[in-house]
């Protein structure tokens, strides 16, 4: 902590799709930058795995799960994504055989939207973890829904999802104790 003020951080982790199959993202150049990147269509998953570091203020709420991501359709209405997340310590905890929390988010565009690069929150007020360890894991599963989606079958080019988290410290005082 500085002068007594606590500070916004981000964290980005490890960004996945599902293995194989009709619910994979594609990769492919984004437009001719020559810049890969998932592009995500109706009922694409993707996932994302955040390690908190040890700068992060203890048993404090995550700001949210944001993505930062690039319409490729010119077209009105909203996309809709389907989330579940869980929070983990780094060793001990059992990961349950599905996700704890879940629900959606809409995200509105229009025309304008198309190529211009895009920031959503698709998870806010994520609680703290009970038990809160250094090095505390955040699962995300995310899905691309059809049902409710007015945007359309264009694909969103995602750039990136980080999370944004209070932090009070530097780290901890030792490896992984205070």
């Amino acid at each position: 902590m500085i002068s007594g003020h606590l500070y916004h951080d981000d964290i980005q982790g490890t960004l996945g799709t599902v293995l194989s199959g009709a619910t994979s993202w594609t990769l492919r150049a984004y437009r001719h930058t020559g810049i890969v990147m998932p592009h995500i269509a109706r009922n694409d998953v993707f996932t994302i795995i955040f390690q908190m570091p040890h700068r992060k203020k203890r048993n404090s709420a995550l700001d949210g799960v944001h993505i930062h991501f690039i319409p490729m359709a010119a077209a009105n209405g909203n996309i809709i994504i389907n989330y579940s997340w869980g929070w983990f310590n780094p060793t001990g905890d059992t990961v349950p055989d599905t996700l704890p929390n879940n629900g959606h988010t809409a995200i509105a565009l229009t025309t304008a939207d198309q190529y211009q690069l895009k920031l959503a929150n698709l998870i806010t007020g994520i609680s703290s973890p009970e038990k809160e360890a250094y090095s505390s894991l955040l699962f995300c599963r995310f899905v691309r829904q059809t049902t409710g989606d007015t945007w359309g079958p264009g694909e969103i080019a995602l750039a990136y999802l980080d999370a944004h988290f209070l932090a009070d410290r530097y780290g901890s005082y030792n490896e992984l104790t205070d």
